[in-house]
């Protein structure tokens, strides 16, 4: 059976998520194996048409039960939209919610990305240029080590077969995005498998596509600061070559 939200949104939708428990999520579950978790949450949607793909590890528990209340509240108070215009709704919603979203606008401003796409700012994002932007994750949906987010390590994605496993959904996703796509990985954990997909054949990414050196927002980042004053220089370098491109 394939995890997608036709068949999960009858749960979804008798769910009331507004307890934010980690047992509401329980009769999502995908895949359990030893102290990994893999939930089902609706950020299925790929907005094939985006300029930059913006992409983390996998969701947390708090973008998980953002999507899915998003969604509860959709299925049971909305009869006039269609399932992929839930699905966008969603990820428009919940992608990088919480105190993440305004680190990483801060961030994308000050490396000029709004500039690049010829906005005022990269808040736009989120609001009425969604069109330019693909939110998404390696992990397309949630895991869980020992009830706890997955971190990127412990162990790592291509070190692991079940995780490897879902890595899948992230190839499947490049293979339908344009070749101009930039991507933007957020942390090394998230570079490292850039790179070892860099030297798969199967995949069609080019590295003058990706955007080295933007760390994580998350606010438990204790590095996070440190990082990008270290990588801002190179950033801005990058995207002034990206603007060349374009331009050329």
């Amino acid at each position: 059976m394939q995890n997608t939200f036709n068949n999960y949104k009858e749960i979804i939708k008798k769910t009331d998520y507004a307890n934010k428990k980690f047992e509401d999520i329980d009769t999502l579950t995908i895949q359990e194996v030893d102290k990994i978790k893999i939930s089902y949450a609706p950020f299925d949607y790929i907005n094939k048409d985006a300029k930059v793909v913006i992409c983390g590890i996998t969701p947390g528990f708090t973008q998980a039960i953002n999507a899915l209340t998003k969604a509860s509240e959709l299925l049971n108070y909305d009869n006039v939209l269609q399932e992929h215009e839930i699905l966008k709704e969603v990820k428009k919603c919940a992608s990088f919610s919480g105190a993440m979203r305004d680190i990483l606008i801060n961030m994308l401003d000050d490396i000029e990305l709004n500039e690049f796409l010829n906005l005022e700012s990269c808040e736009e994002l989120f609001d009425t240029r969604e069109d330019l932007i693909h939110y998404t994750s390696l992990l397309r949906n949630p895991v869980f080590i020992n009830g706890k987010n997955y971190s990127g390590s412990g162990p790592k994605i291509l070190k692991n077969k079940l995780l490897e496993s879902e890595l899948e959904n992230f190839k499947n996703e490049i293979s339908v995005l344009s070749d101009n796509t930039i991507y933007i990985p957020l942390g090394k954990r998230v570079e490292e498998v850039f790179k070892t997909l860099l030297k798969d054949e199967t995949v069609q990414l080019d590295e003058s596509q990706v955007l080295f050196g933007l760390p994580h927002p998350s606010p438990a980042n204790g590095w996070r600061k440190r990082h990008f004053v270290q990588n801002k220089n190179d950033l801005l370098e990058q995207i002034k070559s990206l603007s060349y491109t374009k331009s050329n």
